[in-house]
């Protein structure tokens, strides 16, 4: 197997400590070096808005400093990273912010607020209509978070919810976008929810894996999705059926880290992103070093910390 070195790893930390943002360099010491939740929530707490909701570019293709129900469910994945329980004031002021901005006739979010156009963004995160239906994107990672935190969840709406988030799935089984299943596979990695709906959503899963996975090298450097995001882990239930792409895939972020430490985007917001684009990049690229450190370390490649 081809190793990260202590080399490797010590670059990514460097441009991280240098070019990175609180926030993230926070989560690394607290993923890697034994650095305290407390910190890291403290940094999460800067992009809190007074409504419970997170902005401020914590999504970093987002720039407006209003709520968005996406950069808040990118807060509530660092809170369960760092096991916070629905006690914590972060969590109960985010769990609010997205009740308050489901449409509860068409049980479903907006991404983006209609002001997104009030800040720079990519392209693609454009002002939303009317929700007219469940989406998988948010709707399903989200009702995972609810059920994580179902104590200060109406139990009235979680039930519905989830009956929602579970006909979307069969409904769509055979036309799932990739982001569906990232946000299908968050929701059934909550162990909250009740054994019969994860193994349902697990089964239906499978079969989409063989279908949105890019297993081809070659590919990687285009938007698609990569056999990581899908088995982080050898514990994954996918591993075994991507084993010789995850380990290719290893090999390739190993050769992809670039001279400095880092990782590029393997997205642009085009010819006109300019300097917003430019620090949105260094924002996505000390997130993908927490990320792909993790990933290094969960299979052994990382000889330092292994």
């Amino acid at each position: 197997m081809k190793p990260f070195s202590k080399d490797h790893y010590e670059r990514a930390r460097a441009w991280l400590m240098a070019h990175g943002r609180p926030l993230d360099r926070a989560l690394f010491a607290f993923s890697f070096e034994g650095g305290g939740a407390d910190k890291v929530a403290a940094e999460l707490t800067a992009y809190r808005n007074a409504d419970g909701g997170f902005g401020h570019a914590l999504e970093p293709d987002v720039r407006l400093d209003d709520s968005s129900v996406i950069a808040t469910t990118v807060g509530l994945q660092v809170l369960r990273t760092l096991h916070a329980d629905a006690s914590h004031p972060l969590v109960g002021g985010a769990i609010a912010y997205l009740l308050a901005q489901l449409d509860r006739e068409a049980l479903a979010w907006a991404d983006v607020p209609p002001n997104v156009d009030d800040a720079p963004h990519a392209p693609w995160w454009n002002a939303p209509d009317k929700p007219t239906g469940f989406t998988a994107n948010p709707g399903a990672e989200i009702v995972g978070h609810f059920h994580h935190w179902a104590e200060i969840v109406p139990a009235d709406l979680l039930a519905p919810l989830t009956d929602a988030a579970m006909a979307h799935l069969h409904r769509h089984a055979n036309d799932l976008s990739m982001h569906d299943v990232f946000c299908y596979e968050r929701l059934r990695k909550t162990e909250a929810l009740p054994a019969e709906q994860r193994e349902e959503i697990l089964r239906i899963i499978r079969g989409a894996v063989s279908r949105i996975i890019e297993t081809d090298p070659a590919k990687w450097p285009t938007y698609c999705a990569r056999p990581l995001q899908m088995a982080a882990s050898p514990d994954s239930p996918y591993f075994e059926s991507l084993r010789d792409a995850v380990d290719a895939n290893l090999d390739y972020l190993i050769d992809s880290q670039q001279p400095d430490g880092a990782w590029a985007p393997w997205w642009s917001w085009g010819p006109d992103g300019g300097e917003v684009w430019e620090r949105s990049k260094r924002e996505w690229q000390g997130a993908f070093i927490i990320e792909h450190v993790r990933m290094l370390l969960a299979f052994s490649r990382l000889e330092v910390l292994s």
